[in-house]
């Protein structure tokens, strides 16, 4: 009776130690999962990050490149107005030579 109680004692102690065991791997199995699961979303915040990143970069370099072709807008424009205002002088001063030799003519030529 005794060695039937001891059995019993030991099925008992085994059976809890089981127990104790399979929650055990139950648990780190948790943490394991949990560790994953947290590893899966910082990779996942990183890909934002660097997605985001490059989303920036992109619209940066959108921007810079935008601001070139303004400048160049802003250059070209400058240009055509610059030679338009030369191109008036020049045609001014073709006029007024024109005017000046027409009165060096109307001068020079006797009225009768």
């Amino acid at each position: 009776m005794l060695r039937d109680r001891a059995v019993l004692k030991d099925r008992a102690v085994l059976r809890d130690r089981a127990v104790l065991s399979d929650r055990i791997v139950l648990r780190d199995r948790a943490v394991l999962r949990d560790r994953a699961v947290l590893r899966d979303r910082a990779v996942l915040r990183d890909r934002a990050v660097l997605r985001d990143r490059a989303v920036l970069s992109d619209r940066a370099v959108l921007r810079g490149r935008a601001v070139l072709r303004d400048r160049a807008v802003l250059r070209d424009r400058a240009v055509l107005r610059d030679r338009a205002v030369l191109r008036d002088r020049a045609v001014l001063r073709h006029r007024a030579v024109l005017r000046d030799r027409a009165v060096l003519r109307d001068r020079a030529v006797p009225h009768n």
